[in-house]
This record gives structure tokens, sequence and C-alpha cells, in this order.
């Protein structure tokens, strides 16, 4: 999942995710060079669930992201 400045949005759109009643997944959020808190949302779902994984990039944009 791509995010870049998504401090808004980011933690309903993984609280979704992390609903599913499929379960054995791992969730992939690139974080595009956020400015804002949306690093700090990432590395607490990461540090609560197994499945969240971040991968932390220079702001690259949408297709780097993917």
């Amino acid at each position: 999942m791509p995010v870049y400045n998504g401090e808004k949005h980011v933690g309903a759109a993984i609280d979704s995710i992390l609903k599913q009643s499929f379960r054995s997944f791992e969730l992939l959020i690139v974080n595009d060079g956020s400015t804002d808190n949306t690093s700090n949302i990432l590395k607490s779902y990461q540090a609560h669930d197994d499945r969240v994984r971040i991968i932390e990039q220079a702001q690259s944009g949408i297709v780097a992201a993917l």
C-alpha cells in the first residue's frame, strides 16, 4: 500500500485491511517520503501487528512506491 502524507486517513485504511476475515497475509506499506505524522502512525501499527511491514523511501512518486 503506497502512502504519502496520509496521517488523516492511513489509520482507517490499515484498520480496514487488518480487520479482514482472512488473516494470513503481510501488509507492505511504502511510505513515499511523508513529511507529516504518517511515519509515526505506521510505526505504531507495525509495533502492534506482526503482519505490518514498512518500507521507507525518499519521495519518488506513486509509480516508484508501487
